[in-house]
């Protein structure tokens, strides 16, 4: 049963290695995200084109004497107002007000790192802590491999 055990360690050791990789990678992301200041402006646009098979909307925008054209998704019919947010040092870079903002984008990432970072751990701690669950998990590890390897 040791090797159970022992297998189970070595997993999980290689498992807090990359959730902590992964999670890192996750982290740095976000404060990018929460980070690069991005001076937006809104101005109201115009659908012009709708294809209700894909859902692909372009949206034409005024801003100063240049008409800008946003390719995005959306359920609107041609001729409809949308809210167009841009980038007031770069006009053409612009998103639908109804799509997610950097830093939600960036509050949801942080999360999933943390969960992900936190969960890796616990089940380290315990495979670490209680010689019955490593067992248990490196059995059913060593099981899972063995259907993964019979499957294929």
């Amino acid at each position: 049963m040791d090797i159970l055990s022992g297998y189970e360690k070595i997993h999980s050791i290689i498992g807090c290695v990359v959730a902590s990789i992964v999670g890192i990678i996750m982290i740095g992301i976000s404060i990018h995200l929460i980070m690069t200041p991005v001076r937006k402006a809104s101005v109201e646009g115009k659908v012009t084109t709708y294809n209700p098979q894909t859902k692909a909307t372009t949206v034409s925008y005024k801003v100063g004497n240049n008409t800008y054209f946003l390719n995005s998704s959306g359920n609107s019919a041609v001729g409809n107002s949308v809210l167009v947010l841009y980038e007031t040092n770069n006009p053409s870079n612009a998103r639908l007000s109804t799509q997610i903002s950097n830093k939600k984008l960036a509050l949801i990432l942080l999360g999933m790192a943390i969960v992900i970072m936190a969960l890796t751990y616990l089940s380290a701690y315990f495979v670490f802590k209680s010689k019955t669950y490593a067992e248990v998990a490196g059995g059913l590890d060593i099981a899972s491999d063995v259907a993964g390897i019979i499957r294929n």
